[in-house]
């Protein structure tokens, strides 16, 4: 059980490297054809340490599969290109709680899905949690234009990872273990085409013109972080899969998220230098010790 523990941090480690590099790697990050982009090298890379587990085409006969890896790879797909959005533009901090929040959706349906426990702290804990959302974002409600959208774009990503956590439950409690690579296979595959499907549409409105020379010449600094990105976003939907089928919804959920707002707010303010008023720590606070509620 240990190992899987273990796992958990890797992943969480990873998440917390993706919520950061949409920021440093600059505002093509925040462009539709970066984003496509990254999604593509996401989808590729997944595919290349997917294939290493081994493939066999057997479990993916089931059209039940085929469904929830498409709604995963679309709703993958756009969770990161809405959160990539909504952190190049605002506060990682605030993007960051507001994404990791939709484990309030997971955690309810994982309850009532699988008939999980879920005590009265556990549902304090939940209110306790969307009252801290409020605290962190209020301030950017009530800030300048570009804070509205990016608190905007980052619940939209949320909604999008709320759609993801579900699948993910749903595909555990029906399948298990059995057919996980080919699933997450299937997954990264569909992320790549629907990447590609969308790169080749804007291509084909802008044309070969100064504005994409313009963008080949600032390729080499984006293309570093899109590769980190890729393989982040590779390896931590690869061991969700693994997790979600070995660890109860309503820990796995919170504990993620938790680490996941902490650790990225915590980086942010290090490597970003974002101030965060009294307001905003207190919020981060409540969040952390809702996170201990519903994990109680």
């Amino acid at each position: 059980m240990m190992i899987y523990y273990v796992l958990l941090i890797v992943s969480l480690a990873g998440a917390v490297i993706k919520n950061l590099l949409p920021k440093a790697g600059g505002k093509r990050f925040s462009t539709l054809d970066g984003l496509m982009s990254v999604n593509i090298m996401s989808g590729i890379a997944g595919m290349i340490i997917v294939a290493f587990g081994g493939l066999a085409i057997k479990n993916i006969s089931s059209a039940l599969v085929v469904i929830m890896a498409l709604l995963y790879g679309i709703f993958t797909l756009a969770m990161q290109s809405f959160y990539m959005t909504a952190a190049e533009k605002g506060s990682v901090s605030v993007c960051s709680i507001i994404y990791a929040s939709c484990f309030v959706v997971q955690t309810i349906f994982s309850a009532v899905y699988s008939g999980e426990a879920c005590s009265p702290v556990n549902i304090f804990g939940i209110v306790v949690m969307l009252a801290s959302l409020a605290m962190v974002s209020l301030k950017d409600f009530c800030g300048k234009k570009g804070n509205i959208i990016s608190v905007i774009l980052a619940v939209i990503s949320m909604l999008f990872a709320s759609g993801v956590g579900i699948v993910q439950k749903i595909f555990a409690a029906v399948y298990g273990k059995n057919g996980q690579n080919e699933y997450v296979f299937l997954v990264f595959m569909f992320m790549a085409v629907f990447g590609l499907l969308v790169k080749f549409m804007i291509c084909r409105k802008n044309g070969k013109g100064k504005e994409n020379e313009k963008v080949v010449g600032q390729n080499k600094r984006f293309f570093m972080f899109a590769c980190a990105m890729a393989l982040c976003v590779a390896v931590v939907n690869k061991l969700n899969v693994i997790l979600i089928t070995v660890l109860p919804g309503v820990l796995y959920f919170p504990v993620y998220a938790a680490g996941t707002v902490l650790c990225s707010a915590i980086c942010s303010r290090i490597i970003f230098k974002e101030k965060l008023t009294r307001m905003q720590w207190t919020g981060m606070f409540l969040g952390v010790s809702a996170i201990v509620m519903i994990v109680m």
